[in-house]
């Protein structure tokens, strides 16, 4: 029994062994991945600001649809309270005025959604700085200087 536990165990310890190796060999995949695409700290930079950029535009785009389904629901409930006025609305009349909400709640969902994106794209591309800071000797003065030798001289 105690021989069988002890074999369980050092199955346990080899698993949690295998598992650390292969995050430790996923660690060094990214590492390198992101050691080459970049060539400098700015350059992680540029390219988090152009991925924010577009971001920006689509929630951009978002809210001025979400003014005209805002606009369309008013109308669609000022429709209806004049037509409660003079006689009872159709299914078809309330079915406008449900949609009209439904479009506007999924719009402002979305527009939430791409807001969430633009934190976690600033967070992610904050941590690949980091890390390819670290890389790359750990300082902003380090960083500076690397900055300073992609520079095209004149």
């Amino acid at each position: 029994e105690e021989a069988a536990r002890l074999r369980e165990e050092e199955k346990k310890n080899a698993a949690a062994k295998a598992e650390e190796n292969q995050r430790i060999a996923e660690q060094r995949r990214q590492d390198t991945a992101l050691i080459n695409t970049y060539t400098s700290a700015k350059e992680i930079d540029l390219r988090r600001d152009r991925e924010l950029q577009v971001v920006d535009l689509q929630i951009q785009q978002l809210k001025a649809a979400l003014n005209r389904a805002s606009d369309a629901h008013d109308y669609q409930k000022k429709r209806l309270a004049t037509i409660e006025k003079n006689s009872k609305p159709t299914e078809l009349q309330k079915d406008d005025l449900s949609r009209a909400a439904d479009e506007q709640t999924r719009l402002e969902a979305s527009i939430a959604d791409r807001e969430k994106d633009k934190a976690r794209l600033s967070a992610s591309y904050a941590q690949q700085k980091s890390r390819y800071l670290e890389l790359k000797g750990g300082s902003a003065a380090s960083s500076a200087s690397n900055d300073a030798k992609s520079m095209p001289k004149k």
